[in-house]
């Protein structure tokens, strides 16, 4: 699926630019997520039920960054526009819902990814509702891989993930936030 991910952050004049890419199953939250980091988000083709069958985008300013997160549909039949989605990204989010914990198509996701050597977070979404639990997400991940838990519904631990991809693009491109 990941055939050209970017290891580097393109640059365009003097500005860095960084496309942030949310993978994850259908309902677990992915457009909420987009929605609570960039409220004015375009959500670009719904279904009848809802479900996102295009994406979301929404675009933060860091420094002289220019972030652009991409929602991804999550229903196995809109593959291909996964695909397109995260051709060239350089940091992926792999939303869960904590209440039900990793499906395999995240667990697959997940893979890709450290194949790949793509950086990415493990992003607990739910975190408000009964039964979550972050141990059974804390299960399937590696010991040392960063889970961030959030509600995008109440809008919390959001500016927490947000922070943690800003470290990420400066470690991975050291003074790509400077100006």
């Amino acid at each position: 699926m990941l055939e050209n991910p970017s290891y580097k952050i393109k640059v365009q004049g003097v500005r860095r630019l960084v496309k942030v890419v949310a993978f994850g199953s259908s309902g677990s939250g992915k457009s909420s997520l987009i929605r609570c980091i960039a409220p004015s988000a375009k959500h670009i083709n719904s279904g009848t039920d809802g479900t996102t069958i295009g994406y979301d985008l929404g675009i933060l300013q860091y420094g002289n960054c220019s972030i652009f997160y991409y929602g991804t549909p999550g229903l196995e039949r809109y593959r291909n526009v996964v695909n397109v989605i995260a051709n060239g990204m350089n940091i992926g989010l792999i939303v869960v819902d904590a209440t039900r914990g990793m499906t395999e198509y995240e667990k697959g996701i997940m893979k890709e990814l450290k194949d790949k050597k793509v950086p990415f977070i493990i992003v607990a979404n739910k975190i408000d509702l009964p039964g979550e639990s972050l141990e059974n997400i804390r299960n399937d991940v590696d010991k040392d891989r960063l889970i961030m838990p959030i509600s995008a519904k109440l809008n919390a631990g959001v500016n927490m993930l947000v922070q943690s991809v800003n470290e990420m693009i400066d470690l991975y491109e050291p003074g790509a936030s400077k100006i």
